[in-house]
């Protein structure tokens, strides 16, 4: 694959990710019933594990 060829793989790769990412958010926006901030703040803080030591 020649260089060009992939720089365009990965773009295509990279503007996956993107998506899916905003449709991850937009899910859990949906089904907490959060403002995007507060999905974003989610999707960054640790979960918590109920039980653990």
């Amino acid at each position: 694959m020649d260089r060009f060829s992939k720089q365009i793989y990965e773009a295509g790769i990279n503007d996956g990710r993107a998506e899916g990412k905003a449709e991850s958010i937009k899910n859990l926006m949906s089904t907490l019933n959060v403002s995007i901030d507060q999905a974003m703040d989610i999707c960054i803080s640790p979960l918590l594990v109920v039980g653990s030591t």
